[in-house]
């Protein structure tokens, strides 16, 4: 008979996982995501991420041979004044050679119960309501904003220059908590955040301002 197991990566499974990953998003590398066509990127978005654990992944194994995976993101997420603990859903993946049987759906609701085993307040995704509809989830509408902020052009003694990492983290940090803190929706974003995913390369082809 064959084997069945759903359970957390483990520490000496990342690198497996990884080509796991790889496998299950080639097909989207000709669809203008050119990013996913390097093997160690997922390896290399975990490694900034300084709220990863292995265990947040959770893997399918048939016969010892991992085919299926879901990774849960921890974000902390401000909402009204307190932060609450939410799992953001990412990195579905299933291999070519195993779909079309379930499995991304069954470690989905594993991920779930295990997200409400280990405290988490709630948890959200991005994808076609068509596909993830069907396992329970609710859409929910979001309205997104872009706006660029210029400083007038009679403001005296501000000047506009790239922010250099590390010594610009504490400015960065204190300038997003003061403005996001008492608003829902945005993510918590630590020192830790803004070490690893910002100086750690993460937006190394973007330069942020101070205004």
């Amino acid at each position: 008979p064959m084997s069945y197991e759903i359970r957390g990566l483990r520490e000496d499974e990342l690198e497996e996982h990884a080509e796991l990953i790889h496998k299950s998003y080639e097909e989207f590398i000709t669809q203008g995501r050119g990013f996913l066509a390097a093997p160690d990127w997922w390896l290399n978005n975990i490694r900034r991420d300084p709220f990863y654990r292995p265990e947040q992944t959770r893997v399918l194994l048939v016969d010892g041979h991992m085919v299926a995976s879901v990774s849960n993101y921890e974000r902390p997420m401000y909402c009204a004044g307190r932060v609450a603990k939410v799992g953001a859903i990412g990195s579905v993946a299933t291999h070519p050679d195993h779909r079309r049987k379930g499995y991304a759906r069954e470690v989905l609701a594993e991920s779930l119960r295990w997200m409400r085993s280990t405290g988490f307040d709630f948890s959200f995704l991005f994808g076609n309501y068509q596909v993830y509809g069907r396992s329970g989830w609710s859409l929910f509408t979001a309205l997104e904003i872009a706006a660029q902020v210029r400083a007038p052009h009679d403001a005296c003694g501000l000047r506009v220059r790239p922010a250099q990492f590390p010594q610009d983290i504490s400015v960065l940090l204190s300038l997003y908590d003061q403005f996001n803190v008492t608003m829902t929706g945005p993510f918590a974003r630590p020192w830790e955040y803004w070490e690893k995913r910002v100086t750690g390369g993460y937006f190394h082809d973007r330069s942020v301002e101070f205004r």
